[in-house]
């Protein structure tokens, strides 16, 4: 009795240790867990966008990534392969933004790969995008009050930068200079940071401090690379 107890126990323990050391397979999956992009970017600027992966049972551990892009977004390649280790993988795509406009939600990401067990299909997809912002862009204007001063006198000179793109850039004006004539600002700033969609008005007094005929020359240099001369007779 006492021996056939033992051998029922052993077996059982048996059984247990079998059960302990036999691994649980992972089920086949796979999902796109996280894609990255800039909340904005200025038109004409490149961006990253990257996608992380994660999936189990994937024959040769790789998912395929396509990206569906929108008018005015560019991306080379548009496709790639994560390869996967521990049952997560990442690419990334080098992008420019082409063309000023709102494209959240319209950046498609689809991932695919090869179920290793039976060869069946496996899939996932989601959306995302970006905004596409306008870079800076100035024009300049200027209004003289009286085109004719005595000498000695002093008349107005009403200069007008405004910027109508989206991003800030800086700004410097300057006035031509000749014998005949001065200026000085009066009010406003010939220089600073000019947000998108603003506008800055610099107002010089001209004096004429001798007779003759002559041309005020203002010259804008902005920032982003603009030049701008504008002319008052």
């Amino acid at each position: 009795m006492n021996v056939r107890r033992s051998l029922l126990a052993l077996a059982l323990s048996l059984v247990v240790l079998a059960s302990i050391a036999t691994p649980v397979a992972a089920d086949p999956s796979l999902s796109i867990t996280d894609v990255s992009v800039p909340d904005s970017v200025t038109q004409g600027d490149d961006f990253d966008l990257a996608v992380s992966i994660s999936g189990d049972e994937l024959q040769n551990s790789e998912a395929n990534v396509l990206l569906t892009l929108p008018d005015g977004l560019s991306c080379s390649p548009t496709e790639q392969t994560a390869t996967l280790s521990g049952g997560t993988g990442s690419v990334s795509f080098d992008c420019t933004a082409d063309i000023e406009g709102y494209y959240n939600g319209e950046i498609t990401v689809s991932a695919t790969g090869t179920n290793t067990n039976d060869g069946s299909d496996l899939s996932d997809s989601t959306q995302s995008g970006l905004e596409v912002i306008s870079p800076a862009s100035l024009t300049l204007s200027t209004t003289l009050d009286n085109s004719t001063v005595d000498q000695g006198s002093s008349t107005a000179l009403t200069v007008v930068v405004q910027n109508s793109g989206d991003t800030s850039t800086s700004y410097q004006l300057s006035q031509s200079t000749a014998s005949g004539y001065s200026t000085s600002v009066a009010s406003g700033s010939d220089n600073g940071t000019i947000s998108g969609g603003q506008t800055r008005t610099v107002e010089y007094t001209v004096t004429g401090d001798s007779s003759g005929d002559y041309t005020l020359n203002t010259t804008l240099t902005a920032g982003n690379g603009q030049n701008v001369l504008e002319g008052e007779a």
